[in-house]
């Protein structure tokens, strides 16, 4: 599971060094600190101290609840993309990712922090105890994040499968309407219209990004064990989801693909094992 935070990163195609994940925003004193903030990260050699010094700084400069939302989240980011297998940076990482969805975040950026929470979590024991004793517990504390990841995007009501964006609309010279050009104004107005529509259209489809990523993540804490021909307690998962979701339809769908992720990899284990089988 140690990939999970860096495949949330490319998967969204949110650059590491990106101080949020909402990337509308325009530059500012803040957004710059941020950058700097987040550039501090270099794996096993961060130096949190100076990380967390600038954090705090930036935290009494700055005192808005969307603020220090931004601040925190760049605070767990620098963390969860450098801890690795280290514990105290991780639990520093778990810390973290709680308190800034404490505060307003925009929806991908408080996607993330479900995710690097889950994964922060997940990976907090030892890998040679990972499916050992301890880890049930762990693997329900685990799910949650990523559950109401999945909850804080059912109001978006997204559909099943990513929207095929057309082609962006062909720039136009002049891009100021005049109101005594009834036809350029026109045509102003349609290409703004094409550029929001295609703005949606991307905005949704990184959030059913974001969803796929924290079912793969659940799929991954609930697979069949070499044990076992069933998947891993799923009762136990649809019991959780039920009480996280508050969702019949979204529960149901959930245990669904679960269940289609773990055959997608019963398929790709069969087609190893037979490209590896020696020959008769």
């Amino acid at each position: 599971m140690m990939h999970r935070a860096i495949l949330t990163v490319a998967v969204l195609g949110l650059a590491a060094g990106a101080a949020w994940a909402d990337d509308d925003e325009g530059p500012s004193p803040l957004r710059t600190a941020l950058y700097e903030l987040d550039q501090m990260r270099d794996g096993r050699n961060t130096s949190y101290d100076k990380v967390e010094a600038g954090a705090q700084r930036l935290l009494k400069e700055y005192t808005k609840p969307e603020e220090h939302g931004k601040i925190y989240f760049t605070l767990a980011s620098v963390y969860a993309q450098s801890a690795g297998n280290q514990a105290e940076p991780r639990a520093k990482a778990i810390q973290w990712c709680k308190k800034a969805l404490e505060f307003p975040l925009d929806i991908k950026s408080q996607q993330r922090m479900c995710t690097y929470l889950g994964d922060s979590i997940s990976v907090s024991l030892p890998i040679a105890n990972s499916r050992g004793e301890g880890w049930p517990a762990l693997r329900r504390e685990a799910v949650v994040p990523y559950l109401r990841g999945l909850k804080a995007l059912l109001p978006y009501d997204l559909p099943n499968e990513p929207i095929t964006p057309p082609e962006p609309p062909a720039k136009i010279g002049r891009m100021i309407a005049d109101p005594a050009d009834a036809e350029h104004q026109k045509r102003v107005e349609e290409y703004e219209r094409q550029i929001e529509a295609l703005r949606k259209i991307r905005f949704t489809n990184d959030l059913i990004e974001c969803r796929e990523i924290q079912t793969r993540q659940i799929a991954g804490l609930y697979f069949k064990t070499p044990a076992s021909d069933e998947l891993v307690a799923l009762d136990e998962l649809e019991t959780i989801a039920r009480d996280v979701l508050q969702d019949d339809k979204a529960v149901a769908n959930l245990i669904a693909t679960v269940k289609a992720i773990e055959h997608e990899r019963e398929q790709k284990r069969a087609a190893r094992a037979a490209t590896t089988r020696p020959a008769p």
